[in-house]
């Protein structure tokens, strides 16, 4: 518990600490007691890869920039979602300001995202679990990021100029 102390029992709003999980959790997962450790990682195995393959996770195809016209045009797509990271806070309300006067008859451009600083992991994460593109502006890409970009197929894109940051959307 938050004191240190080993509980058997944790009721809701009860913080603790749970150790020996190979991944984080999401919000709502159940946890299930097993006697048998090993009984415990086949179930979890079995799940996370009926999991993966209903995700698509590892080959699956996320919208680019280049894609975005013919899939317009074939009305698969209706929304251009964007996380967007820039280095300071004006240049963050510039460009949003920007994307807002952006109109489309056919596709409205939706920032899910927004905030100062390098492309972290949780951005790409969230652009993998929203189909999302990621606009960065003046910042870098951290490691472990880029590696998950690659590795879920998320479109990153690197500006210097806000104007072409635009232009390309």
């Amino acid at each position: 518990n938050d004191a240190g102390e080993r509980v058997t029992k944790a009721g809701p709003s009860t913080p603790v600490a749970v150790l020996g999980l190979n991944d984080m959790p999401q919000a709502g997962d159940k946890f299930i007691a097993m006697e048998e450790e090993k009984k415990a990682r086949e179930i979890a195995t079995k799940r996370r890869m009926e999991h993966d393959a209903m995700r698509g996770k590892g080959g699956g195809k996320h919208l680019t920039l280049e894609d975005l016209h013919d899939k317009i045009e074939s009305g698969l797509v209706k929304e251009l979602r964007v996380v967007l990271r820039a280095d300071m806070q004006g240049s963050l309300e510039a460009i949003i300001g920007e994307l807002s006067r952006l109109h489309h008859k056919e596709v409205v451009i939706k920032v899910l995202h927004s905030g100062i600083g390098d492309v972290n992991l949780s951005d790409v994460l969230l652009a993998a679990a929203s189909d999302a593109v990621i606009l960065a502006f003046h910042t870098e890409v951290d490691q472990r990021a880029q590696e998950e970009a690659k590795k879920e197929n998320v479109q990153i894109t690197q500006h210097t100029v806000i104007y072409e940051l635009v232009s390309e959307i």
